[in-house]
């Protein structure tokens, strides 16, 4: 109830203050969700700015807002009975509603392995306690390089910190394609430097913007592909973190606010490789390959991809090549060049691995198998 009386009070500055508001110049892009305050007490301001945005009070955890504009670090939303439209942190948004912070974990990420705490510590299945003396949520740092081009970065990471005895302190980036709601309803530059992109793919060649996430295909037997590729980063994290790897989980839930840009901003801040796990929209069962980097001239000139193309078409040799040794069965030569966001970005080797298309299996025993080829292609690629 205080809470309330409080957003009332303010009412009258809010409306005063809106001339300021609308003439700040910080890009949005048109949202349309419900969100939910995740954060013990979250600020509301006139700007978005924590420097000229003044405070106009607070929301407590679990209030229900509108988010009608975000740019990644801000969200413009509406509260109160007037709809006022306000600006908040974005990181402290989340679409499902959050758990009171008096118990003792919060929620599980949605159709995850791990349980979130009130200070973002996680607590990690009892499978996974041989190998993890440790895990925590990593969100987005706005100052990180590239951060500013992402649209949708208000979801959060899990880092999984390898405590057994075989630790190779190599930190895998595992990142479960898909799986952003509303992530196809915002764009973001295929490149850094707002070029168009030289291939087709999702988006065609020529297109200067994509789509921040893809809501990706649907398997012959109607299964979504998001719900595959979280079930493959579940398996291969385990057999990473079982061969002395630390894992950061991009998306360890059905759903993750991250899109592909923060995504790959995060893993090259927090990984020495990134791993994108997908499979093709083809339905012929054609077999795994790696997205390689275009070998044009003008793409390869543009940084970061100048500096660090060899390692990302290193690194996805090597995945095929640990697939093939365990009996997976190779598309045609094993990579397909495709300008990918991902890559554009990447200043970590990077890659997005095939692991096959609509009509191929994908029981937990072939994503076992698949897992158990990427780890030797990743032992292969840092000389283990």
């Amino acid at each position: 109830m205080e809470k309330k009386k409080g957003i009332k009070r303010h009412a009258a500055g809010l409306c005063a203050g809106l001339g300021i508001l609308f003439a700040a110049a910080v890009p949005m892009t048109a949202f349309a969700d419900t969100v939910y305050v995740n954060a013990s007490k979250l600020n509301y301001r006139n700007q978005p700015s924590t420097v000229s945005g003044a405070v106009l009070g607070t929301l407590p955890r679990g209030t229900v807002l509108s988010r009608v504009k975000n740019n990644g670090e801000w969200s413009e939303v509406q509260i109160g009975g007037a709809k006022t439209t306000v600006y908040v942190a974005s990181r402290y948004l989340t679409t499902s509603k959050p758990q009171s912070s008096t118990a003792k974990t919060g929620a599980a990420t949605t159709g995850g392995t791990s349980t979130v705490a009130a200070d973002g510590t996680v607590t990690v299945p009892d499978s996974l306690k041989a190998y993890v003396d440790k895990a925590y949520q990593v969100g987005m740092d706005p100052n990180w390089k590239y951060a500013g081009m992402s649209a949708i970065n208000s979801g959060h990471a899990v880092f999984y910190h390898n405590g057994a005895a075989n630790r190779k302190n190599k930190v895998v980036a595992v990142n479960a394609g898909h799986g952003t709601s509303g992530g196809s309803k915002v764009k973001t530059f295929c490149h850094p430097d707002q070029t168009a992109k030289v291939t087709g793919g999702t988006t065609g060649a020529g297109a200067t913007k994509a789509v921040a996430v893809s809501g990706g295909m649907t398997f012959a037997d109607g299964t979504a592909e998001s719900t595959v590729t979280l079930r493959m980063a579940q398996i291969f994290r385990n057999k990473l973190l079982a061969a002395g790897y630390d894992v950061l989980m991009i998306r360890d839930g059905s759903d993750v606010q991250l899109d592909n840009v923060a995504r790959t901003v995060m893993a090259n801040n927090k990984a020495d490789c990134h791993i994108a796990l997908h499979w093709d929209s083809t339905k012929t069962d054609k077999g795994a390959f790696y997205m390689s980097v275009p070998n044009n001239a003008a793409y390869r000139a543009m940084e970061p991809v100048a500096s660090h193309w060899e390692s990302h078409n290193k690194l996805g040799s090597a995945l095929v090549g640990g697939l093939k040794q365990n009996g997976v069965k190779i598309f045609s030569s094993g990579s397909m060049e495709m300008d990918l966001t991902q890559t554009s970005y990447s200043t970590v080797p990077s890659i997005d691995i095939e692991l096959g298309d609509g009509k191929s299996a994908h029981d937990d025993a072939t994503l076992g198998k698949l897992a158990d080829g990427l780890v030797v292609g990743v032992n292969s690629y840092f000389g283990q």
